[in-house]
């Protein structure tokens, strides 16, 4: 009877056994005390804070359905918070300044400044890839993000995403303004040019703490920027910002030459 039963256990009850396993392991007990610790919160389910960090090389049950939920959730606080926050802003304002916040390059920043990664379960994956970290970085965030939300439900979350997110939502004097990059490719679009190629690799630097350089070049109009920084979204900004004001340069250098004439 033993047998049979086990027989026909369904692969859910076999992941909950496997997931209750590491639950009463000591290198489980210290992964949630210190994921609590930098959340300021409780689990009452622990094997939800467990999926939440369950990548799917190594498990069949695994974060992505919470990553859906907590990217909704997220922004759903998001945009109630800056609804709420800035009466007159209108509807433009105020989906630029949501996808300001929780774009996937912000959300891996947030992450990597939490070092979240530091706790997947994985399996045969090349973890420190400069392309692949930030995605799954940004992915725990949001898995994590849905979580809480299931364990805690709707007035904890949206306390815990404000101050995650205590930085984004400072109080402003406007909103929706277009960061450097959206700008800059605007700009390509109106001067009917290719848009600018960003381009990054990992210079010689700790585990801990990596640099990377990243560039940003437009061939058409013979400009190559580049700069050293700790995470490729934040060179993206930078170089983006340095071509703008190159281009403001130029252009002004060119007004002024035509007034000599």
């Amino acid at each position: 009877m033993g047998t049979q039963a086990q027989i026909l256990a369904s692969p859910i009850d076999l992941v909950r056994t496997l997931i209750s396993t590491r639950i009463n392991s000591s290198k489980f007990s210290d992964f949630v005390t210190e994921i609590q610790k930098k959340i300021h919160y409780k689990f009452n389910d622990h094997e939800l804070l467990y999926l939440a960090f369950a990548h799917k090389s190594n498990n069949s049950d695994n974060y992505e359905r919470l990553e859906l939920l907590g990217d909704s959730v997220l922004r759903l606080f998001i945009t109630e918070y800056l609804y709420h926050q800035y009466n007159k802003a209108n509807e433009g304002e105020l989906s630029r300044e949501i996808q300001n916040i929780v774009n996937k390059d912000q959300l891996a920043e947030l992450a990597t400044e939490m070092d979240l990664i530091k706790y997947l379960d994985f399996k045969n994956i090349r973890i420190e890839d400069i392309n692949l970290k930030p995605s799954i970085s940004a992915d725990i965030l949001e898995s994590l993000i849905g979580a809480i939300y299931l364990d805690a439900g709707h007035a904890v979350t949206q306390k815990i995403i404000e101050k995650i997110f205590h930085k984004q939502l400072y109080l402003k004097k406007f909103i929706g303004e277009k960061d450097a990059k959206t700008t800059l490719q605007e700009y390509c679009h109106s001067k009917k040019i290719d848009l600018p190629l960003y381009k990054h690799e990992r210079v010689k630097s700790p585990d801990h703490n990596p640099i990377f350089h990243v560039t940003c070049t437009i061939d058409k109009l013979c400009i190559n920027i580049g700069v050293e920084c700790k995470n490729v979204a934040e060179g993206h900004k930078i170089t983006s910002r340095r071509v703008l004001e190159r281009l403001k340069d130029n252009e002004i250098h060119k007004n002024n030459i035509s007034r000599k004439k």
